[in-house]
């Protein structure tokens, strides 16, 4: 801010434009943990796409999985307790349904519990379900268990159900 030449400063003002120049003070920041420099398990990724798929009848290509899998040098062991919450949906096209897939991520860089957490839409309502058309969210959320539980206990409440 800039006074006018002729306009003598009040104390009050200096002081204040000394504080702004000095910039915020650093002593109440801490530094927060977040998985943004994390890398997420994409093994665990894809054998949740995969559970997903199996459950709701789309035959997932496990050899490709399997060979992305080795290229990364991380093995595909056996199935992870993948948790699903679906609904059904009114989509723009049709009948369909909404899921939520959850899965035991490990822990974090400080050691706490997380969840994964990954969107699915299910576009199409043939019993056949030569049809229908799965569709994978592009991001995979990560929560702690006690976030993760809340999220859960909101799905319920909308009326998700477990798969």
């Amino acid at each position: 801010m800039k006074y006018p030449s002729n306009v003598p400063l009040q104390r009050c003002d200096v002081e204040f434009q000394r504080h702004l120049s000095n910039g915020p003070r650093r002593i109440n920041w801490r530094a927060v943990n977040t998985m943004q420099n994390q890398e997420l398990d994409l093994n665990l990724v894809m054998k949740m796409n995969a559970t997903v798929y199996h459950k709701y009848g789309h035959p997932m290509d496990f050899i490709a999985m399997r060979s992305i899998a080795m290229e990364r040098s991380q093995p595909l062991d056996g199935p992870p307790e993948v948790f699903i919450l679906e609904i059904e949906k009114e989509f723009k096209y049709g009948k369909g349904k909404s899921m939520v897939a959850f899965a035991d991520g490990g822990k974090n860089k400080v050691g706490h519990d997380i969840k994964y957490v990954k969107w699915y839409n299910l576009y199409g309502d043939d019993a056949d379900k030569s049809k229908n058309k799965l569709n994978i969210s592009d991001k995979t959320y990560t929560y702690g268990v006690d976030k993760a539980r809340e999220f859960w206990n909101e799905k319920i409440k909308e009326g998700y159900n477990r798969v």
